[in-house]
């Protein structure tokens, strides 16, 4: 598992879509993380 992945599914548990758009501090749009949430894990 990718750090990447890790992050998006812990965003994923607290209910936090882990593509959401935010802006950074020069307005410009950045995804929260850049990778899917690993489902599986919640099997």
């Amino acid at each position: 598992m990718h750090p990447g992945e890790l992050l998006a599914t812990i965003y994923h548990a607290f209910g936090i879509d882990p593509e959401t758009i935010v802006f950074n501090h020069l307005n410009q749009p950045r995804e929260l993380v850049k990778a899917q949430a690993v489902t599986s894990l919640f099997a």
